[in-house]
């Protein structure tokens, strides 16, 4: 696949590829060539790290329609997908054995009425019965409902949340199901485009927004994505954050987090906020942490004191803090006296 997708781009030179596992092996020992534009991206890469990222990022989004289309979107606006939980929907396990529920009333309601408390009214949810039964009754097929009451229970809210994702990107004009959806939220995090987070205080889902501006030229067929990416000034621009206005917004949002315990409170809650409101990227927040933890960026009245506690409430969809190779959770300010 990895191969494959250099292919696309233009930076590796086309070839065969094995279509099936089994023919592997008998490609192991291959050699496959780099194209110009291929030497000219490790040239770049030793020149200068970030634009060799912006300009991979180019020409991603230059081969690939899809994310050159969420992109835009996120561009447009952030996005929320409430999650589900097993109160919000109608029935219980034994009635889901028999299939999706029928009444899907109060589970659309739930889903409409989050997400516009946090997009506002501008969202069409007409029809919203008739887009999701069709994927219902097609994941009910794959659903092993001879399962036990807790684990059938725990597929069945995931599925329902996989739909609900589903529909709200096709509401938003976006064609994707959730794995190719999370696939491509994952890509463009990594690339510093957008970033995502379950952990913003008030509420209950997945918040994914910009963190950087794109204006995307038209394809050129004549020349690969990687070809063209390379031609011309750079116009995929991260957003970048001013340390002193990430500082200052991670100490005022520390003094206003709900739940502190002991003075403490928990890293990515605070970065979730902090990100939220700058619409910055998390690697930039944990930077600005990290120089504050050092003192290169320093507060008047805090200092930064780290812990390593609390990892057992670091959810899977978060990053833990790092620095260096010691992952921290809990983060305190301290007076300077």
């Amino acid at each position: 696949d990895a191969l494959r997708e250099l292919m696309r781009l233009g930076l590796v030179e086309r070839a065969p590829l094995p279509s099936r596992t089994e023919q592997l092996d008998a490609h192991r020992d291959r050699t496959f060539s780099l194209t110009e534009a291929g030497r000219e991206f490790l040239q770049l890469e030793q020149r200068d790290a970030w634009e060799f990222r912006d300009r991979f990022t180019q020409a991603m989004l230059l081969a690939h329609p899809y994310l050159r289309e969420l992109h835009e979107l996120l561009g447009s606006r952030e996005l929320f997908f409430p999650r589900v939980q097993k109160a919000d929907i109608p029935g219980d396990a034994e009635t889901w054995r028999a299939g999706p529920p029928e009444n899907l009333d109060p589970l659309i309601a739930f889903i409409r009425d989050s997400v516009t408390a946090v997009m506002g009214p501008g969202v069409d949810f007409s029809g919203m019965d008739e887009k999701m039964r069709p994927y219902f009754i097609a994941a009910w097929k794959r659903l092993d409902t001879g399962q036990k009451a807790h684990a059938f229970s725990q597929a069945v809210v995931k599925t329902i949340n996989d739909v609900s994702i589903r529909v709200l990107l096709q509401i938003n004009g976006q064609k994707m199901d959730f794995v190719t959806f999370r696939s491509a939220v994952s890509l463009l995090s990594d690339l510093n485009a957008v970033w995502s987070t379950r952990s913003l205080a008030g509420r209950r889902g997945w918040t994914i927004w910009a963190t950087s501006v794109a204006a995307v030229p038209a394809p050129d067929a004549s020349e690969s994505p990687a070809e063209q990416a390379l031609r011309g000034a750079v116009w995929f621009k991260r957003a970048g954050a001013d340390p002193e206005e990430v500082r200052t917004s991670l100490v005022a949002n520390f003094l206003s987090l709900p739940g502190r315990r002991g003075g403490f409170g928990l890293i990515h809650e605070l970065r979730a906020t902090v990100c939220h409101q700058l619409k910055i990227h998390g690697h930039d927040f944990d930077a600005v942490l990290r120089t504050m933890h050092s003192q290169g960026v320093a507060d008047d009245t805090y200092l930064i004191n780290l812990d390593r506690g609390g990892a057992d409430e670091l959810p899977p969809s978060e990053e833990p803090f790092r620095i260096k190779e010691r992952a921290f959770y809990l983060i305190t300010l301290l007076k300077r006296e």
